[in-house]
């Protein structure tokens, strides 16, 4: 049988050893914070860059869905709203940009697609878009 007094420093050591360990690895950094740059941010972009794809932009009925999807995050000389809105039909702009104040746009709702937009069956009269897509963030309120 072993010595009751090897286990107990056996017992101690590897404790020890183990808040050692996750005292070393916990995360904190050596050196102090490093500023990188400054982010991206969605909204009006005061430089020169390229604009986001607009209304006019795609050749086929998916591309305006992608676009339209992509001028709600990136940025351009416009509001989000305004490049928004540019994607919809001139009735359905109206009732969109009466829908709320534009000095307090409420939150987007924030989705992940699921697979890109799919052509659906043309009918003669229109091509409707599939869009796959699960909700990560909405207004709580």
């Amino acid at each position: 049988m072993p010595d009751n007094r090897i286990v107990r420093t056996v017992l101690v050591t590897v404790a020890a050893l183990a808040v050692a360990v996750a005292a070393v690895g916990c995360g904190v950094s050596s050196t102090s914070p490093k500023k990188v740059g400054d982010a991206v941010a969605a909204g009006t972009n005061p430089h020169n860059v390229e604009p986001p794809p607009g209304p006019d932009d795609q050749q086929l009925p998916r591309d305006l869905v992608t676009n339209y999807f992509k001028a709600g995050v990136e940025s351009g000389s416009t509001s989000t709203v305004q490049r928004i809105a540019s994607f919809l039909t001139p009735q359905f702009a109206a009732t969109f940009n009466n829908s709320f104040d534009p000095k307090n746009v409420p939150p987007p709702l924030v989705i992940r697609l699921l697979g890109p937009p799919v052509d659906g069956p043309f009918d003669q009269v229109r091509t409707p878009v599939d869009v796959r897509y699960e909700v990560l963030a909405a207004d709580a309120t």
